[in-house]
């Protein structure tokens, strides 16, 4: 049989390991960010919690067009070539674009899943007005690092290249998303 003395320090070890842990669980847990509840946005993909965003696409000619956040925002649209519904949004799109140079804000185009060949017949067809035109053959950058989905076809990068605002949308909303950089 054990003695009370030879039970207390076992039980301070156990005391002291538990406390030990739950301090170190409660430093090290992950704090979800807080959801943004404005209009338009994703909420899968929270806002502002990105870093800036960096990339490199190629054009219609196959040359190389880099984004690097430089102080400016940048208002790009997300177009997968063979969607119908894509396609259905061009008229609503070329709103949106004249909206974002009525503020002198650059538009690109990023034409997910196309090489240039589907996009130089995407530009034939619908005659585009975007400052760029680039392709993302494998949606690295639309969909991975822009989080861009069929929910979220029009992306908003602010000055430092921070995702601010994202959704579909309609011109009324990137209006306001617009001029609110």
């Amino acid at each position: 049989m054990r003695r009370s003395s030879d039970v207390l320090p076992l039980l301070l070890v156990v005391v002291a390991v538990a406390l030990t842990s739950w301090v170190w669980m409660h430093r090290h847990a992950e704090v979800p960010p807080e959801p943004q509840t404005s209009e338009g946005m994703c909420p899968e993909r929270p806002l502002g919690c990105d870093h800036g965003q960096q990339f490199t696409l190629s054009d219609l000619n196959g040359h190389p067009v880099s984004y690097r956040a430089d102080g400016h925002p940048l208002f790009v649209i997300l177009t997968a070539v063979g969607c119908s519904e894509c396609r259905a949004r061009v008229p609503v799109d070329r709103q949106a674009i004249e909206a974002a140079h009525k503020l002198c804000i650059p538009v690109w185009n990023i034409l997910v899943y196309a090489n240039p060949a589907s996009g130089k017949s995407f530009q034939a067809q619908f005659n585009p007005s975007e400052d760029q035109i680039l392709c993302d053959p494998g949606g690295q950058v639309a969909v991975q690092q822009l989080g861009g989905s069929d929910q979220s076809c029009w992306i908003m990068l602010d000055g430092q290249g921070k995702v601010s605002w994202q959704g579909p949308g309609t011109v009324a909303n990137i209006g306001r998303a617009l001029s609110g950089i």
